[in-house]
């Protein structure tokens, strides 16, 4: 599969710093709206400033246009500077790379020509904006502290009005990238329109977060409880969560907890000498739902990052086991989240949920909200589909399209990079972007365990056998004792294979299917780990298992292109194991 069908107008650049602060509550065509000093854009809440104006206005609906703080207009007067502007305000983080708008703006020139149109562009508009633009040896970027940009405005749902409309620059790769981008705004905008999230009010139910002083706040224990606090509401962010309040930014007034909301208090603190941690989460009438708590010495030799990690995977687990709870509410926002929190347990602990079940609430969940991270997961149940060869097998230019759309939609959102890689590199063998989008997506959340496990799986297919056993180790290290805990252990028993350690392959592979038994590459592989063993009698035992399951399955099968295995040297491993285990 070739690159650009999964990452065309992605607008993304690896080297740009993902999301963060006040843009990165922000989602285009989301609403926005006022309440005291807090505003709530889409899902999320946050704390905002009402005495600080922007300097500048960048107006994308519309005609293009740039006004200053004075009301007066300073459009740049060349058509490529307001190209470079409108792409700049509509990318995810206001960043982009050099060579990105070089082919973007100027596709007809050769390189250095380009990157000269470039550098020329780039000067002009720091004539007109002097401090607001940024740029280093790759990057340009907008400092969104000096604009307010129009598209991402209450108004943004307003009809009858194109985005960038009349631009006109004449080069096939921005009309490319125009046409794209208009497509999937005119469908935010759309969604907004027709969703009840979209109202000015808060959601019927939140997850509230908040944190609680211990012993006045010394030694540096609040630093740490913000840390904690940020971590556990990007995760939440990230698993499509729909409405999200920081208390901290309340000025100390907290908010209560309706019966349906969840409220999440961080403590960090000394207790009798020793710093300890604690996490709960409970409902509106006090119930304790999920409590966590780790003493901090546990942690002081290799950092706090990894407390940080701990929590937020517990969490994590956590909220993907309380979908009964979204269901009971009959609110068609929640029950896409309900469906959504399902599918990815299915994903991340096979076994738990039917993989038909997963499939169809994964494309439930896409249906009622096509974000990103939906789209991924409806993508992800397909993917599983073809991997366990069960019902009708999806087209692989619907999986294809699923995935191109969510990146599209959400590439800052680390699980929706690591789905689109495994699917590029499994399905699709184009191993290259498949180990690109998952190494984006640990880059942008290093802590995210299932992130280095779909990371660990693309080394091993593209043959980086030393990385793909760190990446795993990692995976183990940071979903030890939660719901991945066996997936990990699956996909060490797959890489260890792959890289010639057969007894560390059953090791594994034994473990994994303690936890989860029905999955049926977990049984494969460890069925072949001990065929090429000489453990004929266990290896014989589990094909039989697969036999009953799959009664059509010949030798041939796995020699055949169709059966999902990835690669030449997989195949062959594979193919060589259940000849010796008896499979005709």
């Amino acid at each position: 599969m070739a690159e650009q069908s999964i990452l065309q107008g992605d607008g993304y650049d690896p080297k740009s710093r993902p999301y963060s602060d006040v843009v990165a509550k922000a989602a285009l065509g989301r609403s926005v709206y006022k309440k005291h000093d807090v505003r709530h854009i889409g899902r999320i809440v946050w704390r905002e400033n009402l005495f600080k104006m922007a300097k500048y206005t960048i107006k994308v609906i519309g005609p293009f246009d740039l006004i200053s703080e004075a009301g007066k207009c300073c459009r740049p007067k060349g058509r490529k500077e307001c190209a470079l502007l409108a792409i700049l305000t509509l990318t995810e983080g206001h960043r982009q790379s050099r060579k990105w708008l070089q082919t973007h703006l100027w596709s007809d020139r050769g390189d250095q020509q380009g990157a000269g149109s470039l550098r020329h562009a780039l000067s002009n508009l720091r004539k007109v904006l002097p401090d607001a633009i940024g740029a280093d040896r790759s990057d340009i970027w907008l400092d969104p502290e000096y604009f307010y940009f129009d598209h991402l405005s209450e108004d943004t749902v307003r009809p009858g009005e194109e985005l960038l409309q009349g631009i006109d620059i004449r080069d096939d790769s921005f009309e490319d990238w125009l046409r794209n981008t208009r497509q999937w705004f005119e469908a935010s905008r759309e969604a907004v329109r027709t969703s009840p999230s979209s109202q000015p009010e808060i959601a019927a139910r939140q997850i509230i977060f908040d944190v609680r002083q211990v012993n006045g706040g010394k030694s540096g224990c609040d630093e740490i409880a913000d840390r904690l606090v940020d971590a556990l509401i990007e995760r939440a962010r990230n698993l499509g969560s729909s409405s999200l309040c920081d208390c901290r930014y309340l000025g100390g007034l907290g908010l209560n907890p309706g019966p349906r909301d969840i409220k999440v208090v961080v403590r960090v603190g000394v207790t009798g000498g020793d710093g300890v941690a604690t996490a709960t989460a409970s409902n509106g009438f006090g119930k304790i739902l999920w409590q966590f708590r780790r003493e901090l010495s546990a942690y002081t030799r290799h950092g706090f990052k990894y407390l940080e990690y701990d929590i937020v995977q517990q969490f994590q687990d956590f909220l993907i086991s309380n979908e009964e709870v979204l269901r009971r509410s009959g609110e068609v926002q929640l029950l896409a989240e309900a469906n959504a929190f399902t599918a990815f347990r299915g994903i991340v602990c096979p076994g738990t949920v039917d993989i038909r079940e997963m499939e169809r609430c994964a494309r439930r969940a896409s249906e009622i909200d096509p974000s990103g991270l939906y789209l991924a997961l409806a993508g992800m149940g397909q993917v599983f589909l073809i991997g366990e060869r069960i019902g009708t097998i999806p087209s692989l230019g619907d999986v294809r399209d699923k995935f191109r759309q969510a990146v599209f939609r959400d590439p800052t959102n680390a699980l929706v990079r690591s789905f689109a890689g495994h699917a590029t590199a499994y399905l699709f063998r184009d191993f290259n972007v498949g180990l690109k989008l998952t190494s984006e997506a640990i880059r942008l959340a290093p802590g995210n365990a299932i992130c280095w496990g779909y990371y660990g799986l693309s080394c091993a297919y593209s043959g980086k056998f030393d990385e793909a056993l760190l990446a795993i180790s990692n995976f183990r290290k940071l979903g030890k004792y939660s719901l991945v805990q066996p997936i990990s252990e699956s996909y060490s028993c797959f890489v260890h294979l792959l890289a010639g350690d057969l007894a560390e392959a059953v090791h594994f592979g034994e473990r994994a299917l303690a936890g989860v038994p029905n999955f049926r590459p977990a049984a494969m592989d460890l069925s072949v780990a001990y065929a090429h063993l000489g453990r004929i009698e266990k290896a014989r035992g589990l094909l039989d298992r697969l036999v009953a399951r799959e009664p059509d399955l010949t030798i041939d099968m796995f020699r055949s292109p169709d059966y999902p295995i990835v690669n030449p040297d997989h195949r062959e491993i594979v193919v060589g194991g259940m000849e010796k285990a008896g499979l005709r």
